[in-house]
């Protein structure tokens, strides 16, 4: 229990591992549990700092500090020192997209797209995922070329499908990568080109991914 403790501490204060509060209270919590009398006011002083943290967030939020609302949606969306609850986290998402935060614009899109803390509808999905796009979020260009494949929330057009996901393919994102090679491959929104194929294709495998590395390996025998 003590070793847990001190580990806990460690945690805490950021003493040779990054200060993580959350692995903090963890530890803190297991020694309590096996009988260390001490952490038990080390669980009460991190609950109190986390009650601060969350009313300071809060009050920022109030008074339109845009990084503060965007963290208080964040931690209503995953239930982060606060109970979950995603029609807070949609509100203030929104209050931060609207002033260009770009991380509170996809997460607002994806409220939208999935019926998060408000009523599914995709165009205002769509809306949201492109103004994150413009400012280059990779993983909302990557869905707004996807959307514009299959006409979601938006009406298809595959140049502007090809151009969004060659966008966040050059931000190496392996999934767009992995979805520009098959573009190329099957040729339906561009014309079939296998160099760029290979390349895309390429790029994805070198990052890891496994569906990839398994096409670029089967393409490779059969050349």
């Amino acid at each position: 229990s003590s070793a847990k403790r001190v580990l806990g501490s460690h945690y805490e204060n950021g003493l040779g591992v990054t200060k993580d509060l959350e692995k903090a209270f963890y530890w803190y919590t297991l020694a309590y549990e096996q009988g260390h009398i001490d952490a038990k006011y080390d669980l009460i002083r991190l609950e109190q700092r986390a009650i601060e943290k969350i009313a300071a967030t809060e009050l920022a939020a109030e008074q339109g500090n845009i990084k503060a609302q965007y963290h208080l949606g964040l931690m209503y969306y995953e239930g982060k020192g606060v109970t979950t609850d995603l029609e807070k986290a949609f509100h203030w998402f929104k209050k931060a997209a609207e002033q260009g935060d770009i991380k509170a614009q996809y997460h607002l899109g994806s409220c939208y797209e999935l019926g998060l803390g408000v009523t599914k509808d995709l165009e205002k999905a769509f809306h949201w995922f492109k103004k994150a796009a413009e400012q280059g979020h990779a993983r909302a260009q990557l869905i707004i070329g996807s959307w514009y494949i299959h006409g979601n929330g938006v009406t298809k057009n595959d140049n502007q499908a090809l151009y969004w996901i060659e966008k966040a393919a050059e931000q190496v994102d392996v999934d767009a990568q992995a979805q520009l090679a098959l573009i190329y491959y099957y040729g339906k929104v561009v014309p079939h080109d296998i160099k760029k194929m290979f390349y895309w294709l390429t790029k994805a495998a070198e990052q890891g991914d496994a569906s990839s590395q398994m096409r670029l390996g089967f393409m490779l025998i059969t050349l």
